[in-house]
Parts: C-alpha cells; sequence; structure tokens
C-alpha cells in the first residue's frame, strides 16, 4: 500500500513548502549582498562589487550576516511560492484529467 498520492493536494502542499524554503535559503544571501551594494550607493561607494560587498560583511559581522532579514523573506516569499506551486500542481492535474 502506498503511504502517500504523488498526486494529492497535501503531497502538493508540503512539497511546495519544502521548495519555498530551499528558494529562500538559497538566494537570500545574494538578496543581502544586492541590498547592501544597493543601499551603499547613496552613502558613497563603500564596496567594490558584490564579492568585496560579501567578504566584508563575513568579516565585520561573521559567517552568518547573511541571516539578518531571513524571517521576513520567507514571510514573504513563503506564501508566495506555496501558492505558485500549488496552483501550478492544480492546473497540470486538471488539464491532465487527473484532479484528487
Amino acid at each position: 500500500r502506498r503511504r502517500f498520492d504523488p498526486n494529492s493536494r497535501v503531497t502538493h502542499l508540503f512539497a511546495a513548502l519544502l521548495s519555498g524554503c530551499f528558494a529562500v535559503v538559497c538566494t537570500h544571501p545574494i538578496d543581502v549582498v544586492k541590498t547592501r551594494l544597493m543601499n551603499a550607493q547613496g552613502q558613497g561607494a563603500t564596496y567594490d562589487g558584490a564579492l568585496d560587498c560579501f567578504l566584508g560583511g563575513f568579516r565585520a559581522e561573521g559567517p552568518f550576516f547573511w541571516l539578518k532579514g531571513l524571517p521576513a523573506t520567507l514571510c514573504r516569499l513563503g506564501p508566495h511560492t506555496v501558492v505558485l506551486f500549488m496552483v501550478q500542481e492544480q492546473v497540470r492535474l486538471t488539464l491532465r484529467g487527473g484532479l484528487t
């Protein structure tokens, strides 16, 4: 007996939650560096580029400087990703005729 149905809404919900969290954790460091570079432009160029910004943050604040703002980003992008993937899977199943 199968423990889960790969086409059920519950499976899609958990897959969307995991993929949303994974996407946020993977892209958040880049977003932190981008935000710092954009904020530094108005205050005079304090960074020579993205790598300098990343290394400067690492040296000044430690290895977890990129975690700043992660909960807010999860709250912003998490629901968006869940809704996006849930709708996408349900549309796909409906078009194929396999809605459960």
